[in-house]
């Protein structure tokens, strides 16, 4: 039997979206949905977010997060899903079934 997934983000993992090309540099994220852009410049806590959710999934990723920016899962949960769901509605992460 397989456990029970974490109310923390469960479900399907995530992935660069298609066509999406992105750098990462001091601390800054420059990602794009080629070739028609637009460009998205991700700063500070919005860069950890996509290069946590690349490295690890959702499995974890809220307390993740909160170890590189000092702030308590509780407290960051909605705001880190929030941003995750805005990511995937704008083609730069897609789902992985």
């Amino acid at each position: 039997m397989a456990p029970a997934p974490r109310p923390e983000m469960s479900g399907a993992d995530l992935r660069r979206g298609t066509g999406v090309a992105a750098h990462a540099e001091d601390g800054f994220v420059f990602a794009a949905c080629l070739p028609e852009g637009p460009m998205y410049i991700l700063d500070m806590v919005g860069a950890i977010i996509w290069e946590e959710t690349l490295a690890g999934g959702r499995e974890g990723l809220v307390a993740r997060v909160a170890d590189r920016t000092g702030g308590e899962p509780d407290a960051i949960r909605a705001d880190v899903e929030a941003f995750v769901g805005e990511l995937v509605r704008r083609g730069l992460l897609a789902e992985v079934s």
